[in-house]
């Protein structure tokens, strides 16, 4: 590689490094981190956003308690990757059962039915949420396959 080449390459490596928003065209990725997650997370969905990053995706950041589910809705809506860790909520789903997030507040799965409108398919990566695969830490006893099932598709309904 000549030197203009590698100064380039560094120059494009570092502009995306320091960059404040995302370019035209160019996939984003929001993370949501609520309260109370399990220790390690902060750092687990550090390296996430390092990674995509690296991939050329813009990410933006929320992480409790600046996590607001106002600011999160806009970005989430053009956004290519939507990853969230933090509490499922056991009353928040459409049905009353499983769904939602709890960001700083309750999200309902009837809040992401409404004011969520995914202009890019996002791939969507519920990490952590009981209900969301099935347990829960609160569950005294094995649920079972069907519950499981349950769960997660109340969980994925929105």
């Amino acid at each position: 590689m000549n030197f203009l080449s590698l100064l380039i390459s560094l120059f494009l490596v570092g502009s995306l490094a320091a960059q404040k928003s995302p370019a035209l065209n160019q996939k984003t990725a929001v993370l949501i981190i609520g309260m109370e997650v399990s220790e390690g997370v902060v750092e687990s969905f550090d390296g996430y956003a390092n990674l995509l990053t690296s991939k050329g995706i813009f990410v933006y950041k929320f992480y409790y308690p600046k996590a607001n589910w106002k600011d999160i809705v806009p970005l989430a809506n053009k956004c290519s990757f939507l990853l969230y860790s933090g509490h499922g909520c056991t009353s928040c789903g459409l049905d009353d059962q499983f769904g939602g997030m709890v960001i700083n507040d309750f999200v309902y799965a009837q809040d992401i039915v409404n004011e969520l409108h995914f202009e890019n398919q996002p791939i969507i990566i519920y990490n952590h949420a009981c209900g969301s695969a099935g347990s829960s830490a609160s569950d005294p006893n094995d649920i079972g396959i069907k519950e499981a099932i349950n769960r997660i598709t109340d969980t994925a309904l929105p």
